[in-house]
């Protein structure tokens, strides 16, 4: 089997006479704040297109780059298609003009031509809309590649029921906006950002010590920021304190953990997996690779300047000054507060967008869109006006995934996360809240406790309502929730994660 690497979480996978595209990404995306790295600049599109099959773990925009896959990639591919809930992301595709498809349910072994099987595994939380993340496993009869994508899987053992995996490409570094979008104190955002780094570093190794795969290819992040406004958010010199670390940082990670098998692959990179061996050869020569790495600041000022046209164009086109605000919004988003009970009764409060010259407040409670007047709000989110019409233009259905991702904007907060605030802005549409009303009206005994060796304890993760009982693990007095990472002390139920959350347990164990 044949890996070749086209950046971040893409990959052809050549075996058997197959074909396979793997989650190609290309093109700035996130208003022009994510980029590639390293770039991926020159290689070569039209060749990459051609292939016999495609897989697009999901819609996120780092991974389902729309432009490439309308303009390079070969229409006749048959589409490897996860099953979502909700099938945003096979329409998708169609409107991109694929047509093919092979369904590929969860945990079920798919036969996709000259002897290569394929099974996927999508994981949807009811605050996705009914779309998630999925991971998919690739199988030649020889050897079993694992493509995780940005996939966190609760149980990853499961995984392993069809044999042991030869190749895993892992996710390490930040996909994510918290917590570089909160406004807080510094030595706060210090702390809080250490957590973070130090959170998906953990996840990683727990994954890479549960699969025990023979070889590891770090991939899925970081994205690079090269517009001069998000410049400082980049990890130059393995900073403690970045959620963006690199591959050279998590595959020393895997060696002082006595992981064997990291390998670095880079945009070109190829690999030759056979018989227990994985042999990679690079497009770049060694002296080239350690110059990205050791001189990361002036390999992304060249990779800037490159791009800082594109940016000023991209933000040139941002906005949309006809757009009244307050009634565009009230068009859009009063019918669908009017369907959502859950959310409206959780959140049971505002929440305002200030777009400076303008301030908007969402009113859970009354269900309505207003001009802000200084009443009290839970969450408070600063923007750039032409930044909130582009949202409203383009009708983005998922803001954290289309806006917050962009890291250009800044959140404030009132007391707790509040799961309901962004399950509204995760589900800008009918279908969307729909789905979401239907989780929770079918989701009873959110105030269960449930016991674990020993400990007993409230059963739903305060965080995002994780079911703790199937997806917590307890070492000594602490529990993780496996599914973001978050730890709980089970004698105070403090949250060791973020100060705002406490988990309720009860002191007697047995």
């Amino acid at each position: 089997m044949k890996i070749t690497s086209i950046g971040h979480a893409g990959f052809i996978i050549e075996t058997n006479g197959l074909r396979i595209l793997c989650d190609p990404w290309f093109n700035t995306t996130f208003f022009a704040s994510w980029f590639p790295f390293p770039s991926n600049d020159d290689l070569d599109k039209s060749q990459i297109g051609e292939v016999t099959h495609l897989y697009v773990s999901h819609p996120h925009r780092d991974h389902f780059d729309n432009q490439f896959l309308r303009e390079y990639v070969s229409k006749d591919a048959t589409v490897l298609m996860p099953v979502y809930p909700l099938p945003f992301h096979e329409e998708a595709m169609r409107e991109l003009g694929f047509n093919k498809m092979i369904y590929c349910k969860d945990g079920e072994l798919v036969s996709i031509g000259n002897d290569v099987t394929v099974s996927a595994q999508a994981y949807t939380a009811p605050t996705d809309g009914g779309v998630g993340d999925s991971c998919m496993m690739f199988y030649d009869g020889k050897v079993r590649v694992l493509h995780m994508n940005d996939a966190h899987p609760e149980e990853a053992p499961l995984l392993l029921k069809d044999g042991p995996i030869d190749l895993l490409m892992l996710q390490y570094s930040g996909a994510s906006w918290y917590p570089v979008v909160y406004d807080l104190p510094a030595e706060e955002m210090q702390t809080l950002r250490e957590q973070k780094r130090r959170n998906q570093t953990q996840r990683a190794l727990r994954y890479a010590e549960q699969l025990a795969p023979k070889f590891i290819v770090p991939c899925a992040g970081p994205a690079c920021f090269l517009d001069e406004d998000l410049f400082q958010q980049n990890d130059l010199n393995n900073d403690p304190y970045s959620v963006f670390p690199d591959q050279r940082y998590f595959l020393g990670v895997l060696e002082d953990n006595k992981i064997p098998g990291g390998q670095l692959m880079m945009p070109g990179s190829t690999g030759q997996l056979e018989n227990g061996h994985f042999t990679v050869q690079h497009k770049l020569t060694d002296s080239e690779i350690d110059y990205i790495f050791n001189n990361k600041e002036a390999y992304l000022r060249s990779y800037q300047k490159r791009h800082l046209k594109e940016i000023e164009d991209i933000k040139n086109n941002w906005g949309d000054s006809s757009i009244n605000l307050v009634a565009a919004l009230q068009e859009w988003w009063v019918p669908l507060l009017r369907k959502a009970n859950k959310i409206c009764a959780g959140v049971d409060g505002a929440i305002v967008f200030d777009v400076g010259d303008e301030k908007i407040m969402i009113d859970f409670a009354k269900r309505k869109v207003l001009p802000w007047n200084d009443e009290p709000w839970k969450y408070y989110f600063i923007l750039d006006r032409k930044i909130l019409e582009t949202c409203i233009r383009e009708k983005y259905e998922n803001w954290p995934g289309d806006l917050f991702l962009s890291l250009r904007m800044t959140i404030r907060r009132t007391g707790k996360y509040d799961e309901c605030v962004y399950g509204f802005l995760r589900c800008l549409s009918k279908e969307r809240i729909e789905y979401f009303e239907k989780y929770y009206r079918e989701y009873t005994g959110m105030e269960e406790m449930c016991t674990m060796e020993g400990h007993r304890f409230e059963r739903y993760c305060p965080h995002m309502k994780v079911d703790l009982e199937s997806y917590g693990s307890i070492e000594g007095d602490i529990l993780t929730c496996r599914r973001h990472g978050w730890q709980f002390n089970l004698t105070t139920g403090e949250c060791l994660t973020s100060k705002n959350y406490s988990l309720k347990v009860e002191t007697e164990k047995g």
